[in-house]
């Protein structure tokens, strides 16, 4: 009966475990809590607490769809991720296309004089 005790208390302390680091968005918690849910069911089945049993068996597929949905999160990140690469490497490209025609100039001068002549233009606009 001690073991049974033991067993149950060490998962139902790795049950709120989990759902802490649910709360603060670590999904290791859901990998603790699926390793924890069927010895916990066992020891609850052997102990006949069918209410605990139930809520362990609801709190087992809760984790698994956890589990699945941040597998699913984290694809659409790697996605997104890669898109913003492709972004960077295009924006890249189109940089280094445009200093090497621009080669041989002070562009940072031409940029500063261009902007104070719109500075320029915007003051004059206010003025009238």
């Amino acid at each position: 009966m001690s073991l049974i005790l033991i067993v149950s208390l060490s998962t139902s302390l790795l049950t709120v475990v989990m759902m802490w680091q649910l709360a603060r968005k670590r999904k290791s918690g859901l990998y603790i809590s699926l390793l924890a849910q069927p010895f916990w069911a066992y020891f609850n089945y052997l102990t006949e607490a069918w209410g605990m049993y139930i809520l362990t068996t609801v709190m087992t597929f809760i984790a698994i769809r956890g589990i699945i949905t941040w597998k699913e999160e984290t694809l659409d990140w790697a996605e997104k991720t890669r898109a913003a690469e492709d972004l960077l490497a295009w924006f890249s490209l189109r940089f280094q296309n445009v200093l090497s025609q621009t080669e041989g100039q002070q562009y940072v001068n031409v940029i500063r004089i261009r902007f104070l002549q719109w500075i320029g233009k915007i003051d004059d606009a206010l003025d009238r």
